[in-house]
Protein backbone atom coordinates (compact mmCIF):
# COMPACT_ATOMS: atom_id res chain seq x y z
CA UNK A 1 0.00 0.00 0.00
CA UNK A 2 1.30 3.43 -0.95
CA UNK A 3 0.21 6.85 0.30
CA UNK A 4 0.13 9.81 -2.07
CA UNK A 5 -0.34 13.35 -0.78
CA UNK A 6 -2.02 16.17 -2.69
CA UNK A 7 -0.31 19.48 -1.89
CA UNK A 8 -1.82 21.99 -4.35
CA UNK A 9 -5.00 22.87 -6.25
CA UNK A 10 -3.53 22.53 -9.74
CA UNK A 11 -5.29 20.55 -12.47
CA UNK A 12 -2.17 18.44 -13.15
CA UNK A 13 1.56 17.95 -12.51
CA UNK A 14 3.39 17.14 -9.29
CA UNK A 15 1.34 17.52 -6.11
CA UNK A 16 -1.99 17.63 -7.93
CA UNK A 17 -4.94 15.30 -7.36
CA UNK A 18 -4.80 14.16 -10.98
CA UNK A 19 -1.13 13.18 -10.67
CA UNK A 20 -1.76 11.39 -7.36
CA UNK A 21 -4.47 9.25 -9.01
CA UNK A 22 -2.19 8.47 -11.97
CA UNK A 23 0.53 7.37 -9.56
CA UNK A 24 -1.91 5.18 -7.61
CA UNK A 25 -3.22 3.58 -10.81
CA UNK A 26 0.34 2.65 -11.77
CA UNK A 27 0.86 0.59 -8.60
CA UNK A 28 -1.01 -2.67 -8.12
CA UNK A 29 -3.04 -2.98 -4.93
CA UNK A 30 -4.93 -0.55 -2.75
CA UNK A 31 -3.44 2.93 -2.24
CA UNK A 32 -4.39 6.02 -0.23
CA UNK A 33 -4.58 9.65 -1.29
CA UNK A 34 -4.66 12.33 1.40
CA UNK A 35 -4.29 16.10 1.42
CA UNK A 36 -1.40 18.02 3.00
CA UNK A 37 0.56 21.21 2.53
CA UNK A 38 -1.75 24.19 2.04
CA UNK A 39 -4.77 21.98 2.81
CA UNK A 40 -3.67 21.92 6.45
CA UNK A 41 -4.26 25.66 6.99
CA UNK A 42 -7.94 25.16 7.88
CA UNK A 43 -9.10 27.43 5.07
CA UNK A 44 -11.43 26.57 2.21
CA UNK A 45 -9.76 25.36 -0.98
CA UNK A 46 -11.10 24.39 -4.41
CA UNK A 47 -9.40 22.10 -6.88
CA UNK A 48 -10.60 23.28 -10.30
CA UNK A 49 -10.21 20.58 -12.92
CA UNK A 50 -10.08 21.06 -16.66
CA UNK A 51 -10.18 18.53 -19.42
CA UNK A 52 -11.02 14.89 -18.89
CA UNK A 53 -12.38 13.19 -15.78
CA UNK A 54 -10.20 11.53 -13.15
CA UNK A 55 -10.13 7.87 -14.12
CA UNK A 56 -9.54 5.37 -11.29
CA UNK A 57 -8.43 1.93 -12.45
CA UNK A 58 -7.06 0.39 -9.24
CA UNK A 59 -8.25 0.11 -5.63
CA UNK A 60 -8.02 3.49 -3.94
CA UNK A 61 -9.06 5.45 -0.84
CA UNK A 62 -9.34 9.23 -1.18
CA UNK A 63 -9.30 10.83 2.28
CA UNK A 64 -10.33 14.47 2.10
CA UNK A 65 -10.10 16.96 4.93
CA UNK A 66 -13.71 18.14 5.30
CA UNK A 67 -16.51 18.75 2.80
CA UNK A 68 -16.89 22.26 4.20
CA UNK A 69 -13.37 23.30 3.20
CA UNK A 70 -12.25 20.96 0.39
CA UNK A 71 -14.08 21.26 -2.93
CA UNK A 72 -13.42 19.61 -6.26
CA UNK A 73 -14.98 21.33 -9.28
CA UNK A 74 -14.80 20.31 -12.91
CA UNK A 75 -16.05 23.66 -14.24
CA UNK A 76 -18.72 21.88 -16.31
CA UNK A 77 -16.04 20.28 -18.48
CA UNK A 78 -16.70 16.64 -17.54
CA UNK A 79 -17.55 14.49 -14.54
CA UNK A 80 -14.95 14.38 -11.73
CA UNK A 81 -14.45 10.66 -11.03
CA UNK A 82 -14.71 7.71 -13.41
CA UNK A 83 -14.40 4.41 -11.50
CA UNK A 84 -13.65 1.33 -13.54
CA UNK A 85 -15.07 -2.17 -13.43
CA UNK A 86 -13.75 -4.40 -10.64
CA UNK A 87 -12.19 -1.50 -8.73
CA UNK A 88 -12.88 -0.77 -5.04
CA UNK A 89 -12.85 2.93 -4.14
CA UNK A 90 -13.61 4.98 -1.01
CA UNK A 91 -14.23 8.73 -1.14
CA UNK A 92 -14.41 10.68 2.11
CA UNK A 93 -14.45 14.31 3.24
CA UNK A 94 -15.03 16.16 -0.04
CA UNK A 95 -17.46 18.47 -1.80
CA UNK A 96 -17.90 17.67 -5.49
CA UNK A 97 -19.60 20.37 -7.52
CA UNK A 98 -20.12 22.07 -10.87
CA UNK A 99 -19.52 18.97 -12.99
CA UNK A 100 -21.35 18.24 -16.21
CA UNK A 101 -21.75 15.18 -18.42
CA UNK A 102 -23.64 16.11 -21.55
CA UNK A 103 -24.32 12.57 -22.80
CA UNK A 104 -24.30 9.52 -20.58
CA UNK A 105 -24.41 9.16 -16.83
CA UNK A 106 -22.90 10.63 -13.71
CA UNK A 107 -22.48 14.38 -13.45
CA UNK A 108 -19.98 14.01 -10.61
CA UNK A 109 -19.20 10.27 -10.46
CA UNK A 110 -19.62 7.25 -12.70
CA UNK A 111 -19.12 3.92 -10.93
CA UNK A 112 -18.75 0.46 -12.41
CA UNK A 113 -16.87 -0.98 -9.47
CA UNK A 114 -17.45 -0.92 -5.72
CA UNK A 115 -17.67 2.61 -4.36
CA UNK A 116 -18.27 3.99 -0.88
CA UNK A 117 -18.98 7.69 -0.45
CA UNK A 118 -18.91 9.03 3.11
CA UNK A 119 -18.90 12.44 4.79
CA UNK A 120 -19.17 14.02 1.35
CA UNK A 121 -21.36 16.64 -0.32
CA UNK A 122 -22.25 16.32 -4.00
CA UNK A 123 -24.05 19.40 -5.27
CA UNK A 124 -24.76 21.38 -8.42
CA UNK A 125 -23.88 18.68 -10.96
CA UNK A 126 -25.70 17.72 -14.17
CA UNK A 127 -25.87 14.68 -16.45
CA UNK A 128 -28.27 12.90 -18.75
CA UNK A 129 -28.63 10.09 -16.19
CA UNK A 130 -27.67 10.46 -12.55
CA UNK A 131 -27.04 14.14 -11.98
CA UNK A 132 -24.70 13.37 -9.10
CA UNK A 133 -23.83 9.65 -9.44
CA UNK A 134 -24.33 7.01 -12.12
CA UNK A 135 -23.95 3.54 -10.63
CA UNK A 136 -23.64 0.24 -12.47
CA UNK A 137 -21.76 -1.55 -9.71
CA UNK A 138 -22.09 -1.43 -5.94
CA UNK A 139 -22.50 1.97 -4.33
CA UNK A 140 -22.69 2.89 -0.65
CA UNK A 141 -23.51 6.45 0.43
CA UNK A 142 -23.25 7.27 4.14
CA UNK A 143 -23.23 10.44 6.24
CA UNK A 144 -23.38 12.46 3.04
CA UNK A 145 -25.50 15.04 1.26
CA UNK A 146 -26.56 14.87 -2.38
CA UNK A 147 -28.36 18.10 -3.20
CA UNK A 148 -29.19 20.45 -6.05
CA UNK A 149 -28.19 18.11 -8.88
CA UNK A 150 -30.14 17.53 -12.09
CA UNK A 151 -30.61 14.95 -14.83
CA UNK A 152 -31.94 15.76 -18.26
CA UNK A 153 -33.38 12.24 -18.29
CA UNK A 154 -33.64 9.99 -15.19
CA UNK A 155 -32.15 10.12 -11.71
CA UNK A 156 -31.65 13.71 -10.60
CA UNK A 157 -29.52 12.64 -7.65
CA UNK A 158 -28.54 9.02 -8.32
CA UNK A 159 -29.16 6.64 -11.22
CA UNK A 160 -28.47 3.06 -10.17
CA UNK A 161 -28.71 -0.18 -12.10
CA UNK A 162 -26.65 -2.13 -9.60
CA UNK A 163 -26.71 -2.27 -5.82
CA UNK A 164 -27.21 0.99 -3.92
CA UNK A 165 -27.34 1.61 -0.18
CA UNK A 166 -27.95 5.02 1.38
CA UNK A 167 -27.47 5.41 5.14
CA UNK A 168 -27.53 8.44 7.42
CA UNK A 169 -27.63 10.73 4.41
CA UNK A 170 -29.73 13.44 2.78
CA UNK A 171 -30.82 13.47 -0.85
CA UNK A 172 -32.60 16.76 -1.48
CA UNK A 173 -33.59 19.37 -4.06
CA UNK A 174 -32.53 17.29 -7.04
CA UNK A 175 -34.41 17.37 -10.35
CA UNK A 176 -35.05 14.79 -13.06
CA UNK A 177 -36.68 15.92 -16.25
CA UNK A 178 -38.19 12.47 -16.64
CA UNK A 179 -38.24 10.09 -13.66
CA UNK A 180 -36.63 9.69 -10.25
CA UNK A 181 -35.91 13.12 -8.85
CA UNK A 182 -33.84 11.78 -5.96
CA UNK A 183 -33.06 8.17 -6.95
CA UNK A 184 -33.78 6.10 -10.06
CA UNK A 185 -33.49 2.31 -9.69
CA UNK A 186 -33.21 0.61 -13.06
CA UNK A 187 -33.43 -3.03 -14.09
CA UNK A 188 -32.53 -3.88 -17.67
CA UNK A 189 -32.62 -7.07 -19.69
CA UNK A 190 -29.70 -8.30 -21.74
CA UNK A 191 -29.56 -11.66 -23.52
CA UNK A 192 -32.51 -12.82 -21.44
CA UNK A 193 -30.83 -11.88 -18.14
CA UNK A 194 -31.63 -9.02 -15.78
CA UNK A 195 -29.27 -6.91 -13.72
CA UNK A 196 -29.81 -6.68 -9.96
CA UNK A 197 -31.46 -3.28 -9.34
CA UNK A 198 -31.50 -3.14 -5.52
CA UNK A 199 -31.86 0.05 -3.46
CA UNK A 200 -31.73 0.24 0.34
CA UNK A 201 -32.38 3.54 2.12
CA UNK A 202 -31.96 3.66 5.91
CA UNK A 203 -31.79 6.41 8.53
CA UNK A 204 -31.91 8.98 5.74
CA UNK A 205 -33.92 11.89 4.36
CA UNK A 206 -35.11 12.18 0.77
CA UNK A 207 -36.67 15.62 0.51
CA UNK A 208 -37.88 18.24 -1.97
CA UNK A 209 -36.81 16.39 -5.11
CA UNK A 210 -38.82 16.78 -8.31
CA UNK A 211 -39.50 14.67 -11.39
CA UNK A 212 -41.56 15.31 -14.47
CA UNK A 213 -43.16 11.88 -14.89
CA UNK A 214 -42.77 9.67 -11.83
CA UNK A 215 -41.02 9.14 -8.54
CA UNK A 216 -40.30 12.59 -7.18
CA UNK A 217 -38.26 11.05 -4.38
CA UNK A 218 -37.55 7.53 -5.67
CA UNK A 219 -38.44 5.77 -8.93
CA UNK A 220 -38.30 1.98 -9.02
CA UNK A 221 -38.34 0.31 -12.43
CA UNK A 222 -40.10 -3.00 -12.98
CA UNK A 223 -38.60 -6.06 -11.25
CA UNK A 224 -36.35 -3.91 -9.06
CA UNK A 225 -36.30 -3.97 -5.25
CA UNK A 226 -36.48 -0.93 -2.97
CA UNK A 227 -36.28 -1.05 0.83
CA UNK A 228 -36.82 2.08 2.93
CA UNK A 229 -36.35 1.91 6.70
CA UNK A 230 -36.13 4.49 9.48
CA UNK A 231 -36.22 7.26 6.89
CA UNK A 232 -38.12 10.40 5.89
CA UNK A 233 -39.48 10.85 2.37
CA UNK A 234 -40.94 14.36 2.29
CA UNK A 235 -41.98 17.26 0.06
CA UNK A 236 -41.09 15.55 -3.21
CA UNK A 237 -43.23 16.13 -6.29
CA UNK A 238 -44.22 14.90 -9.76
CA UNK A 239 -45.77 17.30 -12.25
CA UNK A 240 -47.04 15.15 -15.16
CA UNK A 241 -50.67 14.01 -15.07
CA UNK A 242 -51.19 10.39 -16.15
CA UNK A 243 -52.52 7.31 -14.40
CA UNK A 244 -49.44 5.43 -15.62
CA UNK A 245 -47.13 7.80 -13.74
CA UNK A 246 -47.11 9.40 -10.32
CA UNK A 247 -45.66 8.77 -6.91
CA UNK A 248 -44.65 12.09 -5.44
CA UNK A 249 -42.67 10.27 -2.76
CA UNK A 250 -42.06 6.85 -4.33
CA UNK A 251 -42.98 5.20 -7.64
CA UNK A 252 -42.55 1.43 -7.69
CA UNK A 253 -43.29 -1.14 -10.36
CA UNK A 254 -41.16 -3.72 -8.57
CA UNK A 255 -40.89 -4.78 -4.93
CA UNK A 256 -41.17 -1.98 -2.37
CA UNK A 257 -40.86 -2.26 1.41
CA UNK A 258 -41.33 0.73 3.71
CA UNK A 259 -40.70 0.15 7.42
CA UNK A 260 -40.50 2.53 10.39
CA UNK A 261 -40.49 5.48 8.04
CA UNK A 262 -42.45 8.66 7.34
CA UNK A 263 -43.76 9.67 3.93
CA UNK A 264 -44.97 13.24 4.35
CA UNK A 265 -46.00 16.20 2.21
CA UNK A 266 -45.38 14.71 -1.24
CA UNK A 267 -47.42 15.64 -4.33
CA UNK A 268 -48.41 13.95 -7.60
CA UNK A 269 -51.52 13.60 -9.72
CA UNK A 270 -51.60 9.86 -8.86
CA UNK A 271 -50.23 8.59 -5.57
CA UNK A 272 -49.06 11.60 -3.62
CA UNK A 273 -47.07 9.46 -1.20
CA UNK A 274 -46.65 6.11 -2.99
CA UNK A 275 -47.58 4.82 -6.46
CA UNK A 276 -47.45 1.09 -7.24
CA UNK A 277 -48.18 -0.64 -10.54
CA UNK A 278 -47.18 -3.36 -13.01
CA UNK A 279 -46.42 -6.72 -11.34
CA UNK A 280 -44.89 -5.39 -8.15
CA UNK A 281 -45.82 -5.61 -4.49
CA UNK A 282 -45.78 -3.03 -1.71
CA UNK A 283 -45.41 -3.52 2.04
CA UNK A 284 -45.84 -0.61 4.45
CA UNK A 285 -45.21 -1.41 8.11
CA UNK A 286 -44.83 0.63 11.30
CA UNK A 287 -44.88 3.80 9.22
CA UNK A 288 -46.57 7.19 8.82
CA UNK A 289 -48.05 8.36 5.52
CA UNK A 290 -49.33 11.87 6.05
CA UNK A 291 -50.16 15.20 4.41
CA UNK A 292 -49.59 13.96 0.88
CA UNK A 293 -51.70 15.29 -1.99
CA UNK A 294 -52.92 13.86 -5.30
CA UNK A 295 -55.82 13.79 -7.72
CA UNK A 296 -56.20 10.07 -6.93
CA UNK A 297 -54.68 8.31 -3.94
CA UNK A 298 -53.43 11.08 -1.69
CA UNK A 299 -51.48 8.66 0.49
CA UNK A 300 -51.18 5.59 -1.74
CA UNK A 301 -52.28 4.78 -5.31
CA UNK A 302 -51.90 1.08 -6.06
CA UNK A 303 -52.86 -1.50 -8.65
CA UNK A 304 -50.59 -4.15 -7.12
CA UNK A 305 -50.56 -6.25 -3.98
CA UNK A 306 -50.37 -3.86 -1.02
CA UNK A 307 -50.00 -4.67 2.66
CA UNK A 308 -50.35 -1.96 5.32
CA UNK A 309 -49.40 -3.15 8.80
CA UNK A 310 -49.22 -1.22 12.10
CA UNK A 311 -49.22 2.08 10.26
CA UNK A 312 -50.95 5.47 10.27
CA UNK A 313 -52.33 6.96 7.05
CA UNK A 314 -53.57 10.42 7.96
CA UNK A 315 -54.29 13.94 6.71
CA UNK A 316 -53.80 13.09 3.04
CA UNK A 317 -55.95 14.71 0.35
CA UNK A 318 -57.16 13.67 -3.09
CA UNK A 319 -60.27 14.06 -5.19
CA UNK A 320 -60.63 10.27 -5.10
CA UNK A 321 -59.18 8.14 -2.33
CA UNK A 322 -57.75 10.58 0.17
CA UNK A 323 -55.89 7.86 2.04
CA UNK A 324 -55.71 4.91 -0.39
CA UNK A 325 -56.86 4.40 -3.99
CA UNK A 326 -57.01 0.77 -5.15
CA UNK A 327 -57.09 0.71 -8.96
CA UNK A 328 -57.41 -2.39 -11.14
CA UNK A 329 -58.17 -0.53 -14.36
CA UNK A 330 -54.50 -0.64 -15.42
CA UNK A 331 -54.79 -4.45 -15.56
CA UNK A 332 -51.17 -4.80 -14.48
CA UNK A 333 -51.48 -5.89 -10.86
CA UNK A 334 -53.90 -7.88 -8.77
CA UNK A 335 -55.23 -4.87 -6.87
CA UNK A 336 -55.36 -6.76 -3.57
CA UNK A 337 -54.89 -4.67 -0.43
CA UNK A 338 -54.65 -5.75 3.21
CA UNK A 339 -54.85 -3.22 6.04
CA UNK A 340 -54.05 -4.71 9.44
CA UNK A 341 -53.66 -3.10 12.87
CA UNK A 342 -53.58 0.33 11.27
CA UNK A 343 -55.30 3.71 11.42
CA UNK A 344 -56.68 5.59 8.42
CA UNK A 345 -57.77 8.98 9.72
CA UNK A 346 -58.44 12.60 8.82
CA UNK A 347 -58.01 12.06 5.08
CA UNK A 348 -60.09 14.02 2.59
CA UNK A 349 -61.62 13.44 -0.84
CA UNK A 350 -62.73 17.05 -1.05
CA UNK A 351 -66.21 18.49 -1.42
CA UNK A 352 -67.13 16.50 -4.56
CA UNK A 353 -64.78 13.50 -4.41
CA UNK A 354 -65.21 9.91 -3.28
CA UNK A 355 -63.59 7.77 -0.62
CA UNK A 356 -62.12 10.04 2.01
CA UNK A 357 -60.26 7.16 3.61
CA UNK A 358 -60.30 4.45 0.93
CA UNK A 359 -61.42 4.28 -2.71
CA UNK A 360 -61.60 0.67 -3.84
CA UNK A 361 -61.94 -0.94 -7.27
CA UNK A 362 -60.16 -4.17 -6.34
CA UNK A 363 -60.16 -6.37 -3.26
CA UNK A 364 -59.45 -4.98 0.21
CA UNK A 365 -59.36 -6.60 3.64
CA UNK A 366 -59.40 -4.33 6.69
CA UNK A 367 -58.66 -6.08 9.98
CA UNK A 368 -58.16 -4.80 13.54
CA UNK A 369 -58.04 -1.25 12.24
CA UNK A 370 -59.60 2.18 12.73
CA UNK A 371 -61.01 4.30 9.90
CA UNK A 372 -61.97 7.64 11.41
CA UNK A 373 -62.55 11.34 10.75
CA UNK A 374 -62.22 11.05 6.99
CA UNK A 375 -64.54 12.91 4.66
CA UNK A 376 -65.69 13.07 1.05
CA UNK A 377 -68.78 13.56 -1.09
CA UNK A 378 -69.45 9.82 -1.54
CA UNK A 379 -68.15 7.62 1.26
CA UNK A 380 -66.43 9.52 4.03
CA UNK A 381 -64.59 6.43 5.21
CA UNK A 382 -64.82 4.03 2.25
CA UNK A 383 -66.04 4.19 -1.34
CA UNK A 384 -66.26 0.69 -2.80
CA UNK A 385 -66.71 -0.55 -6.36
CA UNK A 386 -64.90 -3.81 -5.69
CA UNK A 387 -64.91 -6.22 -2.77
CA UNK A 388 -64.16 -5.21 0.81
CA UNK A 389 -64.13 -7.20 4.03
CA UNK A 390 -64.02 -5.23 7.28
CA UNK A 391 -63.41 -7.33 10.38
CA UNK A 392 -62.68 -6.55 14.02
CA UNK A 393 -62.47 -2.88 13.13
CA UNK A 394 -64.10 0.47 13.84
CA UNK A 395 -65.31 2.97 11.25
CA UNK A 396 -66.21 6.10 13.16
CA UNK A 397 -66.62 9.87 13.01
CA UNK A 398 -66.42 10.07 9.23
CA UNK A 399 -68.72 12.30 7.21
CA UNK A 400 -69.92 12.65 3.62
CA UNK A 401 -72.83 13.87 1.57
CA UNK A 402 -73.80 10.23 0.97
CA UNK A 403 -72.52 7.36 3.09
CA UNK A 404 -70.80 8.81 6.14
CA UNK A 405 -68.81 5.64 6.82
CA UNK A 406 -69.30 3.62 3.63
CA UNK A 407 -70.68 4.23 0.15
CA UNK A 408 -71.27 0.95 -1.71
CA UNK A 409 -72.56 1.70 -5.23
CA UNK A 410 -74.47 -0.38 -7.73
CA UNK A 411 -75.42 0.71 -11.22
CA UNK A 412 -76.42 -0.61 -14.62
CA UNK A 413 -74.27 -0.03 -17.69
CA UNK A 414 -76.59 -0.14 -20.72
CA UNK A 415 -75.50 -2.68 -23.29
CA UNK A 416 -75.02 -1.76 -26.93
CA UNK A 417 -76.20 -4.74 -28.97
CA UNK A 418 -75.55 -6.80 -25.83
CA UNK A 419 -77.21 -7.31 -22.43
CA UNK A 420 -77.00 -4.59 -19.80
CA UNK A 421 -74.25 -5.04 -17.22
CA UNK A 422 -74.90 -4.70 -13.49
CA UNK A 423 -71.88 -3.31 -11.65
CA UNK A 424 -71.89 -3.24 -7.88
CA UNK A 425 -69.68 -3.18 -4.85
CA UNK A 426 -69.67 -5.98 -2.31
CA UNK A 427 -68.94 -5.29 1.36
CA UNK A 428 -68.79 -7.64 4.32
CA UNK A 429 -68.70 -6.11 7.80
CA UNK A 430 -68.05 -8.59 10.59
CA UNK A 431 -67.25 -8.22 14.29
CA UNK A 432 -66.94 -4.49 13.76
CA UNK A 433 -68.41 -1.18 14.86
CA UNK A 434 -69.71 1.62 12.66
CA UNK A 435 -70.45 4.62 14.84
CA UNK A 436 -70.74 8.41 15.01
CA UNK A 437 -70.64 8.93 11.25
CA UNK A 438 -72.64 11.66 9.49
CA UNK A 439 -74.19 12.20 6.06
CA UNK A 440 -77.15 13.74 4.32
CA UNK A 441 -78.27 10.22 3.37
CA UNK A 442 -76.88 7.01 4.82
CA UNK A 443 -75.24 8.24 8.00
CA UNK A 444 -73.51 4.92 8.55
CA UNK A 445 -73.79 3.13 5.20
CA UNK A 446 -75.21 4.07 1.81
CA UNK A 447 -75.79 0.87 -0.15
CA UNK A 448 -76.68 0.17 -3.77
CA UNK A 449 -74.69 -3.05 -4.02
CA UNK A 450 -74.36 -6.11 -1.81
CA UNK A 451 -73.87 -5.53 1.92
CA UNK A 452 -73.50 -8.13 4.65
CA UNK A 453 -73.30 -7.10 8.31
CA UNK A 454 -72.72 -9.77 10.96
CA UNK A 455 -71.83 -9.75 14.64
CA UNK A 456 -71.44 -6.00 14.45
CA UNK A 457 -72.75 -2.75 15.92
CA UNK A 458 -74.06 0.19 13.90
CA UNK A 459 -74.67 2.95 16.40
CA UNK A 460 -75.07 6.69 16.88
CA UNK A 461 -74.81 7.58 13.21
CA UNK A 462 -76.71 10.56 11.79
CA UNK A 463 -78.35 11.31 8.45
CA UNK A 464 -80.13 14.58 7.80
CA UNK A 465 -82.59 12.95 5.40
CA UNK A 466 -82.71 9.15 5.04
CA UNK A 467 -81.16 6.16 6.77
CA UNK A 468 -79.33 7.08 9.96
CA UNK A 469 -77.71 3.65 10.25
CA UNK A 470 -78.20 2.19 6.76
CA UNK A 471 -79.72 3.53 3.55
CA UNK A 472 -80.50 0.78 1.03
CA UNK A 473 -81.40 1.98 -2.45
CA UNK A 474 -82.92 0.07 -5.42
CA UNK A 475 -80.54 -2.65 -6.68
CA UNK A 476 -79.20 -2.93 -3.13
CA UNK A 477 -79.18 -6.15 -1.13
CA UNK A 478 -78.60 -5.90 2.63
CA UNK A 479 -78.30 -8.77 5.10
CA UNK A 480 -77.93 -7.98 8.81
CA UNK A 481 -77.26 -10.93 11.09
CA UNK A 482 -76.43 -11.21 14.80
CA UNK A 483 -75.98 -7.45 14.99
CA UNK A 484 -77.26 -4.39 16.82
CA UNK A 485 -78.45 -1.18 15.17
CA UNK A 486 -79.00 1.43 17.86
CA UNK A 487 -78.92 5.13 18.64
CA UNK A 488 -78.96 6.22 15.00
CA UNK A 489 -80.94 9.22 13.74
CA UNK A 490 -82.49 10.38 10.48
CA UNK A 491 -85.56 12.25 9.27
CA UNK A 492 -86.84 9.03 7.68
CA UNK A 493 -85.54 5.64 8.80
CA UNK A 494 -83.54 6.32 11.93
CA UNK A 495 -82.12 2.80 11.96
CA UNK A 496 -82.63 1.66 8.37
CA UNK A 497 -84.25 3.17 5.29
CA UNK A 498 -84.95 0.47 2.71
CA UNK A 499 -86.21 0.66 -0.87
CA UNK A 500 -84.67 -2.61 -2.10
CA UNK A 501 -84.00 -5.98 -0.44
CA UNK A 502 -83.39 -6.15 3.31
CA UNK A 503 -83.02 -9.18 5.56
CA UNK A 504 -82.52 -8.82 9.32
CA UNK A 505 -81.81 -11.98 11.26
CA UNK A 506 -80.98 -12.65 14.91
CA UNK A 507 -80.52 -8.94 15.48
CA UNK A 508 -81.77 -6.00 17.53
CA UNK A 509 -82.88 -2.61 16.24
CA UNK A 510 -83.49 -0.26 19.15
CA UNK A 511 -83.25 3.30 20.44
CA UNK A 512 -83.08 4.80 16.96
CA UNK A 513 -84.91 8.02 16.17
CA UNK A 514 -86.69 9.62 13.21
CA UNK A 515 -86.65 13.36 13.87
CA UNK A 516 -88.91 16.06 12.47
CA UNK A 517 -87.70 19.05 10.49
CA UNK A 518 -88.87 22.61 10.14
CA UNK A 519 -89.86 23.55 6.61
CA UNK A 520 -90.37 26.95 5.02
CA UNK A 521 -93.09 29.32 6.19
CA UNK A 522 -93.14 27.79 9.66
CA UNK A 523 -94.43 24.38 8.62
CA UNK A 524 -93.09 21.21 10.18
CA UNK A 525 -92.64 17.67 8.89
CA UNK A 526 -92.61 14.78 11.32
CA UNK A 527 -89.99 12.08 11.14
CA UNK A 528 -91.07 8.55 10.26
CA UNK A 529 -89.67 5.08 10.78
CA UNK A 530 -87.54 5.35 13.88
CA UNK A 531 -86.44 1.73 13.55
CA UNK A 532 -87.05 0.81 9.91
CA UNK A 533 -88.64 2.76 7.08
CA UNK A 534 -89.50 0.24 4.36
CA UNK A 535 -90.50 2.17 1.26
CA UNK A 536 -92.03 0.74 -1.91
CA UNK A 537 -90.80 -1.27 -3.76
CA UNK A 538 -88.61 -2.45 -0.89
CA UNK A 539 -88.86 -5.90 0.65
CA UNK A 540 -87.90 -6.26 4.30
CA UNK A 541 -87.71 -9.60 6.09
CA UNK A 542 -87.23 -9.94 9.84
CA UNK A 543 -86.14 -13.31 11.26
CA UNK A 544 -85.56 -14.08 14.94
CA UNK A 545 -85.03 -10.39 15.67
CA UNK A 546 -86.32 -7.58 17.87
CA UNK A 547 -87.35 -4.06 16.94
CA UNK A 548 -88.32 -1.91 19.90
CA UNK A 549 -87.91 1.42 21.65
CA UNK A 550 -87.43 3.38 18.44
CA UNK A 551 -89.03 6.83 18.22
CA UNK A 552 -90.05 9.75 16.09
CA UNK A 553 -90.92 13.38 16.77
CA UNK A 554 -94.51 13.89 15.56
CA UNK A 555 -94.82 17.64 15.63
CA UNK A 556 -93.18 20.86 16.68
CA UNK A 557 -93.72 22.30 20.17
CA UNK A 558 -95.67 19.24 21.30
CA UNK A 559 -95.88 18.44 24.99
CA UNK A 560 -95.35 14.84 23.89
CA UNK A 561 -92.48 15.24 21.46
CA UNK A 562 -91.59 11.60 20.93
CA UNK A 563 -93.62 8.48 20.29
CA UNK A 564 -92.90 4.87 19.54
CA UNK A 565 -92.31 4.44 15.82
CA UNK A 566 -90.55 1.18 15.18
CA UNK A 567 -91.57 0.39 11.60
CA UNK A 568 -93.05 2.17 8.61
CA UNK A 569 -94.07 -0.11 5.77
CA UNK A 570 -94.55 -3.85 5.49
CA UNK A 571 -92.34 -6.44 7.15
CA UNK A 572 -92.18 -10.16 6.58
CA UNK A 573 -91.50 -11.59 10.02
CA UNK A 574 -90.55 -14.94 11.46
CA UNK A 575 -90.14 -15.60 15.18
CA UNK A 576 -89.49 -11.90 15.75
CA UNK A 577 -90.72 -9.25 18.15
CA UNK A 578 -91.84 -5.86 16.89
CA UNK A 579 -93.27 -3.42 19.43
CA UNK A 580 -95.69 -0.96 17.84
Amino acid sequence: MSIFTVTNTKNSDTGSLRQAILNANALAGKDIINFGGLFNDGLAHTISLTGSSLSITDDLSIQGTNPGILTISDNSADRVFDIGNGVTVAINGLTITNSYKNAGGGGAISNQGTLSVSNTTITGNTAEYGGAIFNQGTLSVSNSTITGNSATNNGGGIFSSGILSVDKSTISDNTAYREGGGIYNYVFKENGNRNIGIVTVSNSTIRANTAEYGGGGIFGYEFGTITVSKSLISDNSVSFRSNYYGGGGIFSSGILSVDRSSIIGNTAEYGGGIYGNYEGAITVSNSLISNNNAGKGGGIYSSVSLSVENSLISSNTAEYGGGIYDDISLNQGDGTITVNNSIISDNSAGTKGSGGGIYNEGTITVNNSLISENHGYLGGGIYNEGTITVSNSTIGNNYAKYGGAIYNPGFIIPGYRSPDVLVYGSITVENSTIKHNKATTGGGIYNQGVLSVSNSIISNNYARDYGGGIYNEPLGIVAVDYSTISGNQAHFGGGIYNTATLTVGNSTIKHNKAFGIELSFGSYESGRGGGIYNSSPGTATLDYSTINCNFDTPRKNSTKVIKLDNVVGKLLTKASRVKV
